[in-house]
């Protein structure tokens, strides 16, 4: 069968790959399958939809114009007859179809089940269309689903059918990219869960998403840490209001800082907007820091130039790194240029193995660098 596209179709269908293509444009899973299904009941014309993902103990479905009920139906109804199992297993047609089609001469048995009397008819969810992730055991993939307010004629379901066969390999593929923002974005919060400085995430409303470890431990350490807390918020607040939008793209160098001194101890508080693809999908990271001077005298530089092989400057810029100094201060304390101080930065770092400036801190103790109190 010819497909043809009128000018809006080819839009819709572009606009429809598009987002298939741009998980990491959403914050999360359920937002990026509920743009790609609205999308999809514009090209195709269908009212109801749901994403399937397969998961340990069952699936997992994201709806889209359905009632909860229904999906917790449809769960319970799942195993005992879609794809054929009320028919006797049939074999499956690839991974994109048509219900109406797959059942074909006993699609008349079906309208006779249970599945169809109580579920179908109930929820008017008649001549399901789909895209597959597999070509067998559909339970076991992710599937889309299509639904249709009553049965289409053969040539209207046949080309709804081309426009998923078109977008099949746009549907696979951003679930492969969106399986790896999301190890993505979990490799980071296991960074964030390592750091010595206190972190706590934030969405664009600023509701809490992670906090920390080491961010517990500073909030417990305040008899009162209200505080504490109260400033946290306050800097992700700040951060937000502060980003402006230039050609709908936010700027992510914007930082914000400020100096909380609380009850037991004095904190460097800074906000900044993480962005996962797009605007839409940004986060605010907040990182806490206790502050306790520069540190210069609690090391031996002897022992700092024999294990790492630093210069004098360089041994001093470690030691402002590992009590979390920016880059401007460290320029600031030094009195050089900023990007002279970036400068020795980046030798330092290299020098000792790290990536971070919370790791400079922890490279310096564990190597017994520190001079006894004694000394």
């Amino acid at each position: 069968m010819t497909l043809k596209l009128s000018s809006r179709e080819q839009r819709l269908l572009t606009k429809a790959s598009e987002t298939m293509l741009s998980p990491s444009s959403f914050a999360g899973d359920d937002e990026w399958h509920n743009a790609v299904m609205t999308d999809l009941l514009l090209l195709t014309g269908a009212y109801k939809s749901a994403i399937r993902v397969a998961e340990p103990r069952g699936f997992r479905m994201t709806p889209l114009g359905f009632e909860t009920s229904a999906i917790e139906e449809h769960q319970s109804y799942y195993y005992r007859f879609d794809f054929g199992r009320a028919l006797g297993d049939k074999p499956l047609l690839g991974q994109v179809f048509s219900r109406n089609e797959y059942y074909g001469s006993d699609l008349p048995r079906l309208r006779k089940t249970e599945y169809y009397a109580d579920y179908i008819t109930k929820y008017a969810a008649f001549d399901a269309l789909c895209i597959s992730t597999r070509a067998h055991e559909h339970h076991k993939g992710v599937v889309l689903y299509l639904w249709y307010e009553r049965e289409m004629d053969v040539s209207r379901r046949r080309q709804r059918l081309g426009f998923l066969r078109l977008l099949a390999p746009s549907f696979r593929a951003g679930l492969t990219i969106g399986a790896r923002v999301h190890r993505h974005r979990e490799n980071l919060l296991a960074t964030f869960d390592q750091s010595l400085d206190g972190c706590a995430l934030f969405n664009l409303e600023g509701v809490l998403l992670h906090r920390n470890a080491a961010l517990s431990v500073m909030l417990a350490s305040e008899e009162n840490n209200s505080a504490l807390s109260n400033a946290i918020v306050e800097s992700a607040i700040s951060i937000r209001d502060y980003h402006v939008t230039r050609c709908g793209v936010m700027e992510t160098m914007t930082r914000v800082s400020t100096v909380l001194r609380a009850a037991t101890r004095t904190y460097a508080i800074s906000a900044c907007v993480l962005e996962w693809g797009s605007p839409n999908a940004a986060s605010i990271l907040v990182t806490v820091a206790p502050k306790g001077g520069d540190r210069v005298n609690e090391y031996d530089f002897n022992h700092i130039r024999e294990a790492f092989g630093l210069t004098r400057r360089e041994i001093e810029v470690a030691i402002l790194l590992s009590s979390r100094h920016t880059n401007h201060e460290v320029a600031s304390r030094l009195g050089v240029s900023e990007h002279t101080a970036r400068h020795h930065t980046e030798n330092v770092m290299r020098k000792i193995g790290v990536a971070t400036r919370s790791q400079v801190a922890t490279a310096l103790s564990a190597e017994g660098l520190r001079k006894s109190s004694s000394v």
